[in-house]
């Protein structure tokens, strides 16, 4: 990931990362990556854009018979420190164990 970023940086004509954490950039560019997640409504893993807010995540886990189950790993997920990705990752394993 980081040899991704500096060619990135190279390529632009960057030396350092300064500018793009000063505006807000590199945190925008790595907020739009994005997952494979169980998705329990589908019941079938998806690719997806990483959602922008918790309310957007929780929204995805809604309309399935395992929404509750998934609402409490996720929040479980993100209480512990853990990005939003990685909780939405972890709520769609939950289902898919269940």
């Amino acid at each position: 990931m980081l040899a991704t970023v500096v060619a990135l940086c190279n390529k632009v004509g960057l030396t350092s990362l300064a500018p793009l954490g000063e505006e807000g950039r590199l945190r925008h560019m790595a907020h739009h990556s994005r997952i494979r997640w169980y998705n329990p409504r589908l019941n079938t893993f998806e690719w997806r854009e990483v959602p922008e807010s918790d309310e957007e995540a929780l929204s995805l886990l809604e309309g399935s018979p395992y929404s509750a189950l998934c609402r409490e790993a996720y929040r479980e997920w993100r209480n512990l420190g853990a990005p939003i990705a990685e909780a939405l990752i972890r709520a769609g394993e939950a289902a898919k164990q269940d």
